[in-house]
């Protein structure tokens, strides 16, 4: 017998094979992304938004570089336009676009918001991945919208009020996700996820050094909290820009993208409980909005 066989037989409940351990991966990649929207908010008292985004992707590619040293000769020239797609629809244009959005709305909402993330994979998997769609998931996305259309009003108990522009850029942030989430799936299936993690993002730290770049550090410098909001920086790039990342892709090698972003049940619970912690409200409409948005993912992974 083998080590690898009779590691299998002695700990069976670590086997890759597990549902647990699928399951597992998708709590733990909710508690540090539904926790990463209080850190943005938190990192706000200091940073702008383009320098949140490029801190957080130039401290990623960081994390990333001595695993990108041992995994390069993985990458083929065929890797590198979904390589791309993904560093810049799944990390880079997010970083900024949440931050930019929650200096005039609340993390819960921005949290809530991040649910949308099931019903544009779903959209964006039938129109260029060939991806079968049932009538329930397609119902799923109706309910999910008309939800996502409730918290983005900027009074939620007043229906003549208008949309918050701002509300637009996290629902932009979980289209391009669901791209990155659809390419993940069908286009670098022969990648590992530490490899697709760390090509993608390495590939964006140019990026991440030109919004640094264009902004005037001066303010940020001479804030009292400049120590402990880059702290909160940091653990962003740690943990939902890498560790969470890893775990994503994992999934989606081992599940499937619908699966894989249904961690958006989890999410907002997390980035409520935040919210809550730190004095935001929750109004009777935003709790009726986020029940059709997560009934809508239920429909939309329903077998």
């Amino acid at each position: 017998m083998t080590r690898a066989a009779g590691t299998a037989k002695a700990f069976p409940v670590l086997r890759l094979g597990d549902k647990a351990l699928n399951w597992a991966g998708l709590l733990v990649t909710s508690m540090i992304w539904g926790t990463s929207f209080i850190l943005i908010k938190k990192s706000l008292g200091t940073f702008n938004g383009l320098q949140i985004g490029g801190m957080r992707v130039l401290l990623t590619s960081l994390f990333f570089l001595p695993f990108f040293v041992r995994r390069w000769r993985e990458v083929r020239r065929r890797h590198v336009v979904p390589l791309l797609v993904v560093g810049l629809f799944g990390t880079a244009v997010p970083s900024v676009l949440f931050p930019i959005a929650q200096v005039h709305i609340a993390s819960a909402l921005a949290g809530m918001l991040n649910s949308l993330v099931p019903f544009f994979t779903l959209i964006v998997g039938a129109a260029f991945f060939h991806t079968r769609v049932r009538p329930g998931s397609l119902a799923g996305v109706l309910v999910g919208l008309l939800g996502a259309a409730g918290l983005m009003l900027r009074d939620p108990g007043e229906l003549l009020s208008g949309i918050n522009a701002y509300a637009w850029l996290p629902v932009l942030s979980t289209l391009m996700y669901s791209v990155s989430v659809n390419t993940v799936r069908n286009r670098l299936q022969d990648l590992g996820a530490l490899t697709i993690a760390a090509a993608s993002i390495l590939m964006m730290a140019p990026v991440g050094l030109a919004l640094l770049l264009s902004q005037d550090p001066g303010p940020a410098l001479a804030s009292p909290d400049l120590g402990l909001h880059f702290l909160f920086v940091a653990l962003l790039a740690m943990f939902s820009s890498s560790v969470a990342v890893v775990i994503f892709n994992k999934l989606i090698s081992r599940t499937s993208a619908l699966f894989a972003s249904s961690s958006t049940y989890i999410i907002p619970i997390f980035a409520i409980l935040w919210g809550i912690s730190d004095g935001e409200t929750i109004a009777m409409g935003q709790w009726i909005s986020i029940l059709l948005i997560l009934a809508g993912v239920y429909l939309v992974n329903r077998r």
